[in-house]
């Protein structure tokens, strides 16, 4: 698989009485242009909006709906890029065939992607690299959240916006000895009989 971003920008200088006066910039729609194996007909039918009756994609006219594409990079001092491409629209990818030889050749499907900014997030894409975590964000993190919640990772370009290390939980208060039964009162010794008076002779 291989993906190419393709920013679009230019510039252009106003100048007067030939100096230059003014340098004006613009950024336009950048390009996404991915290529790898053949995606399932039906997936490729959702972007691009064709109808499906009974496993048969009807192609019509396209529609294709903004889909979001991230992936990762790996690069030789081991570290990895993290990009999530926020809005993207597909365009249909060629499609062909040739005589069977042979010897045998693969070939991918070539999807070009027109982007578009992202109005929450006001931004084209996000990325961001290992060798330079934001704060409170692990590489174990990225693994983990990165492609299951693009939300998460335009929120934690928001340092504020994410928990901070969760506090040390305080020493326990050690057991307090239960407290003592009262002592019980020791049995009183029964009452003893007066002696009986002698008998008078």
């Amino acid at each position: 698989m291989q993906v190419e971003y393709t920013p679009n920008a230019s510039s252009e200088t106003y100048f007067a009485d030939n100096i230059a006066y003014i340098v004006a910039a613009q950024t336009g729609a950048p390009v996404l242009t991915i290529e790898r194996a053949k995606v399932p007909a039906e997936v490729e039918a959702e972007w691009l909006g064709y109808e499906v009756k009974n496993n048969v994609v009807l192609e019509g006219q396209i529609n294709p709906i903004e889909i979001g594409v991230g992936y990762k990079i790996s690069s030789v001092d081991g570290h990895e890029r993290f990009v999530w491409v926020l809005k993207a629209k597909a365009a249909p990818s060629p499609d062909g065939a040739s005589t069977k030889t042979n010897t045998i050749a693969f070939k991918n499907a070539n999807y070009t992607m027109n982007c578009a900014m992202s109005a929450s997030a006001e931004c084209f894409r996000v990325k961001v690299d290992t060798s330079s975590l934001p704060e409170n964000v692990t590489r174990e993190m990225l693994n983990e959240r990165w492609f299951t919640d693009p939300a998460w990772a335009i929120q934690i370009a928001d340092k504020e916006a994410l928990p901070a290390d969760p506090p040390s939980d305080p020493p326990a208060d050690p057991p307090s000895d239960p407290p003592a039964d009262p002592p019980s009162d020791p049995p009183a010794d029964p009452p003893s009989d007066p002696p009986a008076d002698p008998p008078v002779g």
